[in-house]
């Protein structure tokens, strides 16, 4: 007589495929939303330091400190 095993590890082995999928196509979009929310902001600081540090406006007075701050900001190694 043949005994009948039972298939012990085979929901392991599928567990160990199926999770990192799920995880992926679950997490994934959020991660996605996140960079693209992180790329916007950046985009929109550089925009309003761009206009900010406009040179008629720093020359006026007044604004030096501000104009030096953003420029200080965005390019590296110039502190920030």
């Amino acid at each position: 007589m043949r005994s009948v095993i039972p298939p012990a590890g085979q929901s392991m082995v599928e567990f160990i495929i199926v999770t990192p999928v799920m995880f992926l196509l679950v997490f994934g979009p959020f991660r996605f939303a996140l960079l693209y929310q992180a790329e916007t902001t950046l985009n929109y600081a550089a925009f309003e330091a761009a206009w900010r540090r406009r040179p008629q406006q720093c020359q006026r007075g007044g604004h030096e400190r501000l104009c030096a701050g953003y420029g200080g900001a965005l390019l590296p190694g110039r502190g920030g």
